[in-house]
């Protein structure tokens, strides 16, 4: 049996609305953000499952468990945690910086980038956008 992890995730327009007056942005994407969690060895057994080749656990956090969502926004929260709200907002694995100037701008990016480093999600170049547009900014988190 489940037992359902209430830790809040972001509502999406709430998120962006926080954008409004900003000029400056950047999106950046976790690279496969929930494989980067370990899970605990005593917890793997939750994550169980049999084919015809065997039985498995998860070493790692997996996709579709309904848990995994929180847990990672959480991660993220808690990774960034002063950050959030006045320098980046956070929607699970996808982190947008926004600023008023491009020295505010330089500076957040900074600021968040050796935050994520210090807390180990990595961040893929291929989907990074430094100072994009708002109108990119909507597209990437919404269609990839």
């Amino acid at each position: 049996m489940t037992k359902f992890d209430s830790y809040p995730l972001p509502v999406f327009e709430e998120t962006t609305a926080n954008l409004f007056g900003s000029k400056y942005f950047s999106v950046l994407d976790c690279y496969s953000g929930f494989w980067q969690v370990s899970i605990q060895e005593e917890h793997r057994e939750r994550t169980a499952f049999t084919v015809p080749s065997g039985h498995y656990e998860f070493n790692r956090l997996p996709f579709g468990l309904s848990n995994i969502p929180a847990s990672f926004q959480r991660l993220m929260d808690v990774v960034l945690k002063d950050l959030v709200g006045p320098e980046c907002w956070v929607f699970i694995d996808d982190l947008i910086v926004s600023s008023k100037t491009a020295e505010e701008h330089a500076q957040r990016l900074e600021n968040v980038l050796q935050r994520l480093e210090k807390g180990k999600p990595p961040v893929t170049s291929r989907k990074v956008r430094i100072r994009t547009t708002p109108s990119e900014v909507s597209r990437l988190c919404v269609v990839e």
